[in-house]
C-alpha cells in the first residue's frame, strides 16, 4: 500500500475517539441574579435544561440495562425513541443477525403500544450489505489491535458476506459451493472443444464460473454496488500491493444505522399519534437478479440504499407465532421434558458472553437464560401426545385412535380454580376423560390411568383415578359443557416457589433453545402425600354433580383433556364462562388468571437463584 494510504489508516487512539461518548451526568448550572422573580425564572430555565439533558441522555442511547453502546455485539436502534438496545437485553427472538445492520425496523417495549417489542428484518439492498460487511471488518480489525479502513472485494468483503449471508439477509443460500471457491478455482470445468487452444479454453471456463449461476450473480451485484455508490457510500482506491480497495465514507461506526427517515418517505413506515408503525412495503430490494422491477422508478440512493429485484429465496426469521410457542418443537417424551427458554437480560456476564468469541462451540450456561412463561393459558403444544390435533388458537383439540392426553400450559398448586370444556363432537365409539393431572401423568394413556390424574369419563359418568373407575354421575356427550373445579388448601410447610431451570442444560431445536430435564417419576411417586381438605368437583351444564374426589394428592395440577378416537373438545379458561359456579358456594378463580401469577412466581424463582449463587456464576469457571 502507498505511503499516502498508510497515513490514512487511523491509529488505535484515533479510532477509540470515534466510539460513543459517555452521556452527560452533570447539568449545566446557571447562576441566579436579580430579585426573587429572576431567581424563579433562572430555576425554571435550569429545570428545562435538566429535562433537555435527560432527554439527550435517553436519545443518545442507553439500553434497558442502562449500559453504554458496545460495537462488538449486535445492537438495534428503536425507530421511535432513537435509542440503542443490546441483543442480550431484548426479549424478542431475533434469529440470526450481525452488527451494523441497516435493513430492519425495531420498536422497544417502552415505545410499543402493547408493551411488547416488535422487530422486522427487511430484504436488504446490496449497498446495505456492503456497508454492513465493511463496518464489521473495521470493528474486527480494531478489536484485534490492527485497525484498518480499506478492504478488498475478493479477500475481505465477499468472504464476510458469504459467511454471514443468512444473518445479513432474508435470503437462503441456494448452493453449497462457496461464492469464492468457484472464483479461485485453478482447474477448468467442462471439456475443451476440439480445435480451441488449451490456455484460451481455460480462461474461458474460469470466466464462466465467475459470471454464471447464483454465486456469479451475487458477485456481480457486490461489485456493482461498490462501484455505483462510489463517492456516495464508498471510497475506491488502487493499491500496488492489494489492488482495488474499498472503504466507507462514513468512518464513524456509531453512525451506521437504519435510515428510518428514508423508510418513512418510501412508505415502509408511517408516523401516527401512537408512534412509528409499519406501512406499505414500498422498498425495492436486491437479491440474486440485480435488476429493477418493471415500472419501478429509479431513485437517488440514500444512506447506501439502491434499487434491486426481489429474490425467490426469501425466508422469514424464526419468530414465535401469535399464540407464543414455536410450531416446530420437541415433545415431552422418552423420559425427558423440554421447557422453552429466552435470554435473561439480568443474568451476570450476559453481555460479556454475547461479545466474546471464546465460547463458540461450547455449551451455553443455563443461568444466562430463563423460562419463557406464556402470557396466556392455552393448551400446551409440547406437553401433549403428538397424534392429538390442536387448533390454531390452542383452545380446541381433536383425538385420533386410542386414548391420549394434552395438558394446559399452566398449573395450580394452591387455591380454588375453575375451567370449562365443551364437547363439540363425539361420534359413536369415541369418548373422553376430562379433569386434572400433575406433570408426570402419562400422555399416551387416558386421564386417571395413574396416581397423577383424576378424570371424569363421558361414558356412564364414571370417575377414574389409578385406573379404578367408580360410579359418579350420568354420562355426558356432544353439546354438553362441563365444569372442573379443584380446591387445594394452603400448606404452610410447603414452598410454592416454582422450579427454576437455570441449573439445567440448554439444547437447541429449530433456532430455539430449551431447557432439558430428565423425568423424576420414581422420586415423585415416592413423595406423593395426601393433602387434607383438598377436593375436585365436576359440573354438567351448570349443575354441580357433587364432590368427585376428596383428599387428593398434593402437588401442582394442570387442566387436562384425554380423547378416544376422533372426539373434539373446546376448552374455556375464562374469564367468560358459560356456566360459572355460584360464588356464594365456591370462592374460585378462573384459570385465565394464572398466567400473570405464574410470571410473578417464575421471576421470583429466578431472582432467588441468581441471589443465592451470587459470585458463583462465572464464565471462566463454567468451562473448566
Amino acid at each position: 500500500m502507498s505511503n499516502s494510504e498508510e497515513q490514512s489508516i487511523p491509529s488505535t487512539e484515533e479510532v477509540k475517539e470515534s466510539q460513543p461518548p459517555s452521556p452527560l451526568t452533570d447539568a449545566d448550572s446557571q447562576t441566579a441574579e436579580g430579585n426573587k422573580c429572576d431567581e424563579k425564572v433562572a430555576e425554571s430555565e435550569k429545570s428545562d435544561a435538566d429535562t433537555q439533558n435527560d432527554k439527550t441522555e435517553r436519545d443518545d442511547g442507553n439500553c434497558y440495562c442502562g449500559k453504554e453502546r458496545n460495537l462488538n455485539i449486535i445492537e438495534l436502534l428503536c425507530a421511535n425513541c432513537n435509542r440503542w438496545f443490546h441483543e442480550s437485553c431484548i426479549g424478542y427472538q431475533l434469529g440470526k443477525l450481525v452488527p451494523f445492520m441497516l435493513n430492519y425496523v425495531f420498536v422497544c417495549k417502552n415505545c410499543s403500544n402493547t408493551g411488547l417489542e416488535s422487530f422486522k428484518k427487511n430484504p436488504p439492498l446490496f449497498p446495505q450489505i456492503c456497508i454492513t460487511a465493511i463496518a464489521n471488518l473495521m470493528q474486527t480489525s480494531i478489536k484485534e489491535g490492527n485497525p484498518k479502513i480499506q478492504f478488498t472485494k475478493d479477500k475481505d468483503i465477499i468472504p464476510f458476506i458469504e459467511s454471514h449471508w443468512e444473518g445479513i439477509t432474508t435470503f437462503a443460500k441456494r448452493v453449497k459451493q462457496s461464492m469464492h471457491s468457484s472464483v479461485n478455482s485453478t482447474e477448468p470445468t467442462g471439456k475443451r472443444p476440439r480445435g480451441r487452444p488449451r490456455r484460451r479454453w481455460e480462461n474461458c471456463v474460469r470466466s464462466d464460473v465467475v459470471d454464471m449461476g447464483f454465486d456469479g450473480v451475487q458477485r456481480r451485484e457486490v461489485l456493482r454496488a461498490l462501484v455505483k455508490d462510489t463517492n456516495v457510500s464508498f471510497l475506491c482506491e488502487d493499491s500496488p500491493e492489494e489492488g482495488t480497495v474499498y472503504s466507507l465514507i462514513q468512518q464513524d461506526l456509531t453512525q451506521i444505522k437504519p435510515n428510518y427517515e428514508a423508510m418513512i418517505k418510501q412508505g415502509q413506515l408511517k408516523v401516527t399519534d401512537m408512534g412509528v408503525q409499519h406501512g406499505k412495503q414500498g422498498l425495492k430490494h436486491a437479491s440474486g437478479g440485480g435488476t429493477m422491477r418493471r415500472n419501478a422508478k429509479r431513485k437517488v440512493p440514500e444512506s447506501g440504499q439502491g434499487p434491486g429485484k426481489k429474490s425467490r429465496g426469501d425466508v422469514s426469521l424464526p419468530k414465535l407465532p401469535a399464540h407464543g410457542y414455536p410450531m416446530e418443537h420437541p415433545y415431552n417424551k422418552d423420559g425427558y421434558r423440554y421447557i422453552l427458554a429466552e435470554p435473561d437480560p439480568h443474568a451476570p456476564f450476559r453481555q460479556e458472553f454475547d461479545e466474546s468469541s471464546d465460547w463458540a462451540g461450547k455449551p451455553i450456561p443455563g443461568w444466562l437464560y430463563r423460562t419463557l412463561v406464556p402470557g396466556t393459558v392455552l393448551l400446551a403444544l409440547h406437553d401433549r401426545a403428538p397424534q392429538l390435533r390442536v387448533s390454531e388458537d390452542r383452545l380446541s383439540v381433536t383425538g385420533e385412535k386410542g386414548y391420549c392426553m394434552v395438558r394446559a400450559t399452566h398449573c395450580v398448586s394452591k387455591g380454588t380454580w375453575y375451567y370449562e370444556v365443551t364437547v363439540d363432537d363425539m361420534k359413536d365409539g369415541s369418548a373422553s376423560r376430562l379433569g386434572w393431572c400433575q406433570e408426570y401423568a402419562n400422555l399416551q394413556a387416558p386421564l386417571g390411568y395413574d396416581k397423577f390424574g383424576y378424570a371424569w369419563r363421558s361414558r356412564k359418568g364414571t370417575r377414574f383415578h389409578e385406573s379404578r373407575g367408580k360410579h359418579y354421575s350420568d354420562g355426558y356427550g356432544e353439546g354438553d359443557t362441563l365444569g372442573f373445579l379443584i380446591h387445594l388448601p394452603h400448606d404452610e410447610n410447603k414452598s410454592y416457589i416454582p422450579v427454576t431451570y437455570k441449573d439445567k442444560p440448554l439444547v437447541k431445536f429449530k433456532s430455539h433453545l430449551y431447557y432439558e430435564e430428565k423425568d423424576r417419576v420414581a422420586e415423585f411417586l415416592k413423595n406423593l402425600t395426601v393433602l387434607p381438605g383438598s377436593k375436585i368437583v365436576f359440573f354438567k351444564n351448570g349443575v354441580c354433580q357433587g364432590d368427585a374426589f376428596l383428599d387428593i394428592y398434593g402437588g401442582s395440577y394442570y387442566p387436562a383433556v384425554s380423547l378416544h378416537k376422533n372426539a373434539t373438545a373446546t376448552i374455556n379458561f375464562g374469564p367468560h364462562f358459560k356456566y360459572p359456579p355460584s360464588e356464594e358456594e365456591f370462592s374460585y378463580k378462573g384459570m385465565y388468571l394464572k398466567s400473570e401469577e405464574a410470571i410473578r412466581e417464575q421471576t421470583m424463582a429466578d431472582i432467588l437463584y441468581l441471589t443465592e449463587n451470587d459470585g458463583k456464576l462465572r464464565l471462566d469457571t463454567y468451562y473448566v
